[in-house]
């Protein structure tokens, strides 16, 4: 809007200097063309005024170019004056009518232009008042800015304050209603639960020393009451033991093909079911304990 003005100003400026040099020329037809008149009423001799003239069109030629308004009208009229002396000096008596006529035409553009002075000038004033008006704008702008900070945060600090007070009296509502139904105990937390780190019982690592305890127990158990419940001899020792006196000869055992084969197929057997028991385990402890990704994880982040 400041820029509009200016240039709107720039133009009027432009505006009322053109009209002034018009209405300077104007003055000066004018003056040429009463001179004229007064002349040719008188019956007086226009050399004079034609010489004056022409030193006045020279003056204006040494200060201004072909193209000035006052020298292209210095110039009519010194052509309609030489006009008028020629008609004069071959006996045609020329009236003072057209002279009147252009003296009347050149006073109406004077006032016209007169007028235009005025309603520029006018137009010039509205333009520097609001040219004024908008350079107080844009320096009252950071102050207003900044008023708008101040206004933006208190209307956030109030709206805050707003919802809590809103917050509160719903649960106040809410609480009031409960009350009032005896259904408050439900909604009473007074502290929240916490999950456990680790297990608080059965002690895991007591129960796997005792269980390894007792297998080798057992199994130690087991091996000596096997032992001395099976009669069976077995070595030559044991034969030397029970008779009293060593044996003549000892035949050691003689494997026959149909046996390796047996104890291949046993031993066979023997891995796939251990396998398979693996396995069923591993699904097991999978769908029944914990999934092996998360126990996974769970082994790592101890580690």
């Amino acid at each position: 809007m400041l820029t509009r003005a200016e240039n709107d100003l720039r133009e009027v400026e432009r505006d009322i200097r053109s009209t002034k040099e018009e209405l300077r020329s104007l003055e000066v037809e004018l003056s040429a063309a009463r001179l004229g008149n007064e002349q040719v009423g008188t019956q007086g001799n226009p050399a004079q005024t034609l010489l004056s003239l022409k030193a006045e069109l020279a003056r204006l030629s040494s200060i201004y170019k072909e193209t000035h308004p006052d020298i292209k009208r210095l110039k009519r009229t010194i052509e309609s004056m030489e006009n008028t002396a020629a008609s004069a000096e071959s006996g045609v008596s020329p009236t003072d009518a057209p002279t009147r006529l252009a003296v009347s035409r050149i006073q109406a553009r004077i006032a016209s232009d007169n007028a235009r002075l005025i309603s520029l000038a006018q137009q010039r004033e509205m333009l520097q008042s609001k040219i004024s008006e908008n350079e107080g704008a844009m320096i009252k702008t950071p102050k207003v800015e900044q008023g708008l900070d101040v206004l933006t945060r208190d209307r956030d600090a109030a709206q805050r304050k707003y919802e809590e007070l809103r917050n509160k009296q719903i649960n106040a509502q809410m609480a009031q209603n409960l009350e009032s139904e005896n259904k408050s105990e439900r909604f009473t937390l007074l502290e929240p639960p916490v999950l456990p780190e680790k297990p608080f019982q059965p002690n895991r690592i007591k129960i796997f020393m005792v269980g390894l305890f007792l297998s080798i127990a057992s199994s130690g158990g087991a091996i000596m009451a096997l032992e001395s419940i099976d009669k069976r001899i077995r070595g030559s020792d044991a034969l030397t033991h029970v008779l009293g006196y060593q044996p003549l000869v000892v035949i050691p055992y003689i494997p026959i093909k149909e046996e390796g084969e047996r104890r291949e197929r046993q031993r066979k057997l023997a891995i796939k079911i251990a396998v398979g028991v693996g396995i069923a385990a591993v699904v097991a402890l999978h769908f029944l304990y914990m999934p092996l990704d998360a126990m996974i994880m769970k082994i790592l982040a101890r580690l």
